[in-house]
């Protein structure tokens, strides 16, 4: 399989689980990140070519506008949902994208429900619990048990380079905060680890996969390194009906 892609061995070894994070290899330009719904679609698909199932394409693809807000959305069908960072779906052969550049790609699994959700998560996300609300939508609304939801957590801005100011440290908690030379460094992944803990997932059943996304631009973009300037890595999770 191409190496252009990330994928994780706990979703890696579920057979009906088609799922890669992206890399600088197949994302969308910053110049074709201002495009939006099937003109993504149609380049996603360039993007990824032979190395998705051979039933993918634009009637099975799920797209979000992401507003680093906590909207998360049962979705049935190939659609661009505005103001939306999250995504449910029981549905065999529909692949849910999230486009990041230094946010956390998310992808959860419940086996026995059939069930997969896709996250768009950054700061500001997490302070408006987007990892919780989650997990208990899929809980209330699919039945699932949380202690046997897989996750799976993709390249994104590390503790070595998220800095945030002094002014939000409040909402995270002194445990996910690291001070150097007078500057406070935000412990990210730390922090989702612990959010989806609290809702009952099994910390053996996360796992955490690429590198820092600012650290490597060589193989990722990065939101922050270039003041906004920066294409997208496309990650894509579905069940496949095999």
């Amino acid at each position: 399989m191409c190496s252009k892609f990330i994928h994780t061995s706990l979703l890696k070894k579920k057979n009906n689980i088609f799922h890669y994070f992206g890399s600088r290899s197949n994302a969308l330009s910053p110049e074709e990140i201002q495009e939006l719904e099937l003109s993504q679609v149609n380049r996603t698909l360039e993007l990824f070519d032979h190395y998705v199932p051979d039933k993918i394409g634009p009637d099975n693809l799920v797209y979000m506008e992401q507003i680093h807000g906590n909207k998360i959305k049962n979705v049935e069908k190939a659609d661009f949902l505005k103001e939306t960072d999250g995504l449910i779906t029981k549905r065999k052969d529909l692949y849910l994208i999230v486009r990041t550049a230094d946010c956390a790609p998310i992808f959860l699994y419940n086996e026995p429900s059939g069930t997969v959700a896709a996250l768009h998560c950054g700061w500001r996300g997490t302070i408006k619990n987007i990892v919780e609300k989650t997990v208990q939508k899929m809980e209330k609304e699919y039945n699932i048990n949380p202690s046997e939801v897989v996750v799976s957590i993709g390249p994104s801005l590390r503790k070595c380079c998220f800095e945030i100011g002094a002014e939000i440290i409040g909402e995270f908690g002194s445990n996910y905060i690291e001070k150097r030379k007078d500057k406070y460094y935000l412990k990210f992944i730390d922090l989702i680890i612990s959010k989806l803990v609290s809702q009952g997932i099994n910390r053996k059943h996360i796992e955490v996969v690429g590198q820092c996304t600012r650290c490597n631009q060589d193989r990722f973009y990065s939101y922050r390194a270039t003041k906004g300037q920066t294409g997208r890595m496309l990650n894509i999770i579905g069940m496949t009906d095999n």
